[in-house]
């Protein structure tokens, strides 16, 4: 079997470039988009680093692959680097037995068909914000940088029922306090990214397996009537079923993304390659995933919200192994605490199990 469009990384901080395929034989040729990388944080103490290099195909890892055909080594001094295999479904993980160093060139070859070379490259995750308020006591901001709310007000459970079957949960939003700015000199109007309030729905802190959201929230701007997020969002993750008080679109320029949409009768699940910009209407109940083999950069834009602001539904859609699995996994303790769920659905664990989900899904189409 050919492998194609494989994506290799390393959990935690670190982005492997100078990605190179070697092998250009007809159909056994790997196309390798991206290669993505990370060192322990401890490296400089030589302690054997724990981290697995991830490869993610469009099709089922062979049969054929094993330890024995799969090998990671160093590129000048040609020395393998020891490791373990674990084959699932379409992801072929490989578990290093040492560190690897940064600025060196590794070759990570499996079977005659796949060939990588990569570099290793700094990469630092970035650093969350609480604009300007962290204060716990007053605030109940979460690890991801956002307050969550739990919903108890009948006139906003009743506004859902107008639209839509699904128990709301909680609402998400930004630290309550800021200084708007006095919008009298040019950075009040230019906004660097790395300015913006910045979330992580995940709480891994890992720059490349995690989703980290920029959020442009319009009155800490200056806006009356907008407000942007910019996102990283690593395959399999992305956002469980929510609602907005406001219409959205979102904008992607590269990369496939899994919506699930429900406008009024209408409910179902579709997937969409970029370029492409999707009309979200108030209130609908919308989820999506990226399904691509590297991460996703979408823009939100809220036309009519100077606010972040959404609301968690309660609802099992993008099943994980399956509808009963996840809905099992829901019942249990894990899921006791909306916060607790939320954490779980951005978590690697539920990112791995929508994707095989969905692989197996798309597998099944062509049988």
């Amino acid at each position: 079997m050919s492998y194609k469009k494989a994506l290799l990384s390393i959990p935690l901080l670190l982005l492997m470039s100078a990605c190179n395929n070697n092998n250009n034989n007809d159909d056994t040729s790997t196309e390798s988009n991206s290669v993505l990388s990370s060192l322990p944080s401890n490296l400089a103490e030589g302690v054997k680093s724990n981290s697995q290099i991830f490869i993610f195909f469009d099709k089922k890892v062979s049969d054929n692959v094993n330890s024995e055909n799969t090998q990671l080594k160093e590129y000048d001094s040609n020395k393998v680097i020891a490791g373990g295999i674990d084959i699932r479904g379409n992801t072929l993980i490989f578990s290093p037995t040492k560190s690897l160093n940064d600025g060196t060139k590794y070759q990570f070859t499996s079977l005659d068909n796949v060939t990588i070379d990569f570099t290793t490259t700094a990469l630092e995750a970035p650093a969350l914000t609480h604009t300007p308020a962290d204060s716990t006591a007053e605030f109940n901001i979460a690890p991801s940088g956002e307050v969550y709310t739990p919903i108890t007000d009948p006139d906003r459970i009743a506004e859902h029922a107008k639209f839509h079957p699904y128990k709301p949960l909680v609402t998400a939003t930004l630290p309550g306090l800021f200084t708007p700015p006095a919008m009298d000199k040019l950075s009040d109007f230019a906004n660097l990214k790395k300015n913006l309030t910045i979330i992580n729905p995940g709480q891994v802190s890992d720059p490349i397996h995690d989703e980290f959201l920029w959020v442009m929230e319009g009155k800490r701007h200056g806006f009356e009537e907008l407000t942007i997020v910019q996102t990283n969002t690593p395959p399999g993750n992305g956002g469980p079923l929510h609602t907005h008080f406001g219409e959205e679109s979102h904008v992607l320029m590269e990369g496939t993304i899994r919506y699930h949409l429900k406008v009024g009768d209408l409910e179902q699940e579709f997937t969409m390659e970029a370029p492409y910009v999707i009309n979200i209407p108030s209130m609908a109940p919308h989820a999506f995933m990226n399904v691509g083999n590297k991460p996703a950069k979408i823009v939100g834009i809220f036309p009519a919200s100077n606010k972040w602001e959404y609301d968690v539904l309660e609802a099992a859609v993008f099943p994980e192994e399956s509808k009963e699995g996840t809905q099992q996994r829901r019942s249990a303790n894990t899921f006791d605490s909306p916060v607790a769920w939320l954490k779980y659905w951005h978590s690697p664990e539920a990112r791995e199990r929508r994707l095989r989900a969905y692989n197996t899904m798309e597998e099944n189409k062509g049988n």
